[in-house]
């Protein structure tokens, strides 16, 4: 279970810590966790749809705490087919919003394939 912690990020960086950079914070520490996991060949899957309430309850959380991810870990079952990925030009922008990402892959094995 990730929790974002507002109060601590307000602290340092006032209203924009406590509503962005504590969710990232969580987010992150998630997004770590997963790699850590994988590579030591475990699997991971990320779960953002829960109860609040329910998982503060169960994890005895304070209400200050925004529960933003719970990460189950274990050894996959199985080796999950690649699934579509939006075009890099959807979601990155060069300089300025909107502004084609000139992107191509240095490393042919690192290309995915395309639906």
């Amino acid at each position: 279970m990730f929790l974002a912690d507002p109060d601590r990020s307000a602290s340092r960086y006032g209203s924009r810590g406590r509503r962005l950079y504590s969710l990232q914070d969580a987010t992150i520490a998630a997004t770590f966790s997963m790699l850590a996991a994988e590579a030591v060949g475990l699997g991971t899957c990320w779960v953002g749809a829960f109860s609040d309430a329910e998982i503060r309850r169960a994890v005895r959380a304070p209400d200050s705490l925004i529960p933003v991810a719970i990460l189950t870990v274990g050894r996959p079952a199985e080796v999950p087919s690649l699934t579509p990925r939006r075009p890099i030009s959807e979601i990155a922008s060069l300089e300025v919003y909107g502004r084609p990402f000139p992107h191509r892959p240095v490393r042919r094995e690192l290309i995915r394939p395309t639906w």
